[in-house]
């Protein structure tokens, strides 16, 4: 008997355990309807949020979101939510919670929810919060509540109810908000406006022209910003002549200059076949403004075909609206706009004539090469500049274009032009990186002519190839003049490191130097080793150093201080210390310096060892200074020592102040 009882209590628990559980996707409690459980985990959510205030962590809110999400597919359990939502508003509450729930509202609200709503509208403690929700409740009843509190309202809460309807495109509304527009209250007037803007009605468009004529300045602009929003809108719906019409209106009635223009430019894009005249008289007009606003509109209204009759409107038009017309020119592609912008270059005043120079370097072909040749030689100062521009991007609109100008260039270099149209011609060579000019570069450099053989040079370091170091090398040899002899130097070092073969990139210099007895020729091959910087060939610069020759040593002294690795350092640090030459003390150390900030260490004292023991070599001022700005980029006792010890020399001392406050910054 007593183990039947204990058998009989342990089912009844089971039993009462599990009720709570029950009906969950069975046939005795359907899905569809509310249960207990839930019914109290809401009332539950709610009791909570009765006194809920923003302070600190709360997780009340997140559990009704939750909740709402939750139940989101259930129509019977969210029918059921609302009315328990709607109930609540009419509670005792934190405005926060009330705020909460009208958010929510907001989000699953039905007409079951307005008149809950609408008992807080005239509040003005509760109107915002009642307004969010009913700004997204569909159905009329919604939008009658806002009306309804709209005729007893005043102050903010009449503002934000007018707001909520406009918010709502409530076309019910338009009357009341037309009355409100016109009336003698300025900030319900201003709001009314507003939302009449955003109304899609007629009746809005209409009332909105009639605050057009308003004695307010403020409540004129407003109607006129607002109608652009009407006119737009017509635009979009492809009511052209309606959306004309109510351009026109504000363009007529504005009195801010940038609101005239913004009407004036959506009149244009509804003219059609009368925006032509429309922009040419705009254009010839007075005010500045709107001509502004119509120039960058001509490539929608004129064809290429029309620019001709265009160009003697632009070109009577001040200063600054040519270079702006010319801009606009330079969008077009064809011939036409080509001949427009040619046109301009016979301009009296500068500024337009680089602004055609510049769009003839867009609109330009072959045909124009020779042209801006001359040009470049007949010019000076920016509007020389702009005309090389031109000649060096000139056909940059497609492949056939630049092949064309392309073309060009090397038909003019053919035809053996004089030496100062032969160099603009070669620079451009350069600066379009023409690879097929190479040939007509290579034989500009036995020109008879400096300033042609100059301008290969400096054109050939950028387009040389693998391959044509011997060639470098043979005119370098050759050349007697110092200026090209360096520039032939960069040319035959870009040649060499664009080797195929890295270990071989010294190697034609190394073989020129050991055949050559020549004092200069030794000399100058150094300089080209220098630009190369291969390390294999540093030992080669050494000995150059302790050639007894003055134009070998002094050559390889400078290879050694523009060395671009950081093998050099040791040797460069050496001949700084020992050498009796001032210059060839002041290269060494630069070049040391270069080298020591270029390098990585795996501590700051590391850093700092260097550029100490150089700061106890520097025989100038100019490169302890040097020494002390590096120094407070490896913050540590040693530098700071370093730089306080130059603390009392008056040449040093404003930068050792600086350096010493900045080590002593980062140290910290």
């Amino acid at each position: 008997m007593y183990k039947n009882a204990i058998i009989r209590l342990v089912v009844l628990i089971l039993i009462l355990g599990f009720l709570p559980f029950a009906g969950r996707g069975n046939a005795v409690f359907p899905a569809d309807q509310p249960r207990a459980g839930e019914d109290f985990r809401l009332a539950m959510i709610l009791e909570r949020l009765a006194v809920y205030q923003p302070r600190g962590s709360d997780p009340v809110l997140l559990s009704l979101q939750d909740y709402i999400h939750g139940i989101r597919r259930n129509p019977s359990r969210l029918e059921a939510c609302e009315t328990a939502l709607a109930d609540f508003l009419g509670k005792e509450v934190t405005p926060e919670a009330r705020m909460e729930v009208c958010r929510q509202l907001r989000r699953i609200g039905t007409g079951r929810s307005v008149p809950a709503l609408s008992r807080l509208l005239k509040d003005e403690d509760s109107s915002d919060a009642a307004r969010y929700a009913l700004e997204a409740i569909p159905g009329d009843s919604a939008e009658r509540a806002l009306l309804d509190a709209l005729a007893g309202s005043k102050g903010k809460t009449r503002v934000g109810i007018i707001c909520s309807l406009g918010a709502r495109r409530s076309t019910g509304a338009v009357p009341a908000l037309a009355r409100l527009a016109a009336g003698s209250d300025p900030e319900a007037a201003a709001a009314a406006v507003d939302a009449l803007g955003r109304i899609p009605s007629p009746g809005a468009g209409e009332a909105l022209r009639g605050a057009l004529e308003s004695e307010s300045d403020s409540l004129r602009i407003s109607a006129a910003a607002a109608l652009m929003g009407v006119a737009e809108r017509a635009r979009a719906a492809a009511g052209r002549e309606e959306a004309r019409s109510v351009f026109q209106a504000v363009f007529d009635a504005a009195t801010i200059p940038s609101l005239r223009a913004a009407a004036f430019r959506g009149l244009v894009s509804v003219s059609g076949a009368s925006a032509r005249d429309l922009l040419l008289r705009t254009i010839r007009g007075e005010e500045r403004l709107l001509r502004e606003a119509a120039i960058p509109l001509i490539p929608e209204v004129f064809s290429p075909r029309d620019l001709a009759s265009l160009t003697p409107v632009l070109e009577a038009c001040p200063v600054g609206l040519q270079v702006m017309g010319l801009k606009v020119l330079s969008r077009y592609d064809g011939g036409e706009a080509r001949d427009a912008a040619a046109g301009f270059l016979r301009s009296p005043e500068e500024e337009v004539r680089i602004a055609a120079l510049k769009a003839m370097g867009r609109l330009g072909g072959g045909e124009d090469v020779a042209g801006l040749v001359r040009y470049i030689l007949h010019s000076r100062g920016d509007e020389q500049a702009a005309a090389r521009d031109a000649l060096h991007s000139v056909g940059s609109r497609g492949e056939a274009g630049l092949k064309e100008v392309e073309e060009a260039l090397l038909a003019e270099l053919d035809n053996d032009p004089v030496p100062a149209e032969k160099v603009e011609l070669i620079r451009a060579v350069g600066a379009r990186l023409m690879t097929a000019g190479r040939p007509a570069l290579f034989r500009g450099l036995g020109s008879e002519h400096s300033p042609v053989r100059l301008e290969a040079a400096r054109s050939l370091r950028l387009l040389v190839e693998d391959g044509d170091g011997p060639r470098l090398l043979d005119r370098l040899l050759e050349e007697k003049e110092e200026t090209i002899r360096m520039e032939l130097v960069d040319a035959a070092a870009a040649a060499a490191r664009r080797h195929s073969r890295a270990e071989d990139r010294a190697a034609a210099v190394e073989s020129r130097l050991a055949e050559t007895r020549d004092a200069e020729d030794r000399a100058i091959l150094l300089r080209v080793l220098g630009r190369i910087g291969d390390d294999s060939t540093l030992p080669l610069i050494i000995g150059g150093i302790e050639s007894e020759d003055p134009v070998v040593q002094d050559a390889a002294v400078r290879a050694l201080a523009e060395w671009p690795t950081v093998a050099a350092r040791k040797e460069q640090f050496r001949i700084a210390r020992e050498t009796g030459s001032l210059t060839h003390h002041v290269l060494c150390i630069r070049g040391f310096l270069d080298t020591v900030s270029r390098m990585e260490y795996g501590s700051a004292e590391e850093g700092a060892r260097p550029l100490i023991e150089a700061l106890g070599i520097c025989r100038r001022a100019e490169e302890r200074i040097t020494v002390l700005g590096l120094l407070p980029r490896f913050p540590c006792a040693e530098s700071l020592a370093a730089a306080e010890s130059s603390l009392e020399d008056p040449e040093l001392a404003a930068e050792a102040r600086k350096a010493v406050e900045s080590i002593k910054k980062r140290i910290q």
